[in-house]
């Protein structure tokens, strides 16, 4: 992938090239939880099904990274969204209050591949 213009400024767009030609990329965003206290997993089953429920197209849920505690439970989320901005995002956010907050930030995700 050789990548054409890079972002100039975080949570930009950016077009690479394939095969095919040009692509355009969405900005990534990073968004961080940490719950209150550990829970198991199948609790936090209803939460990931309201995320996804008010995932717009402008703010579109990717996927999430789970940090467990030693028993299993739940401590933290880091999940992947492909948004216009951060608000965007915040927007989803404030319709799941149960889900806490700890940030949003623009982000980009490298490929180890990349680099053999």
């Amino acid at each position: 992938m050789t990548i054409l213009e890079p972002q100039s400024r975080a949570g930009e767009p950016y077009k690479y090239k394939e095969e095919k030609g040009e692509v355009m990329c969405v900005p990534k965003f990073m968004a961080l939880h940490t719950l209150p206290q550990p829970a198991a997993a199948e609790a936090t089953v209803p939460i990931a099904k309201k995320v996804k429920e008010y995932s717009t197209l402008d703010a579109y849920w990717v996927g999430t990274w789970v940090q467990l505690n030693k028993e299993g439970k739940v401590l933290r989320f880091i999940c992947e969204w492909n948004a216009k901005d951060t608000e965007s995002v915040q927007k989803v956010f404030d319709r799941v209050p149960e889900l806490p907050v700890d940030g949003i930030y623009p982000m980009a995700k490298l490929d180890s591949e990349d680099y053999r």
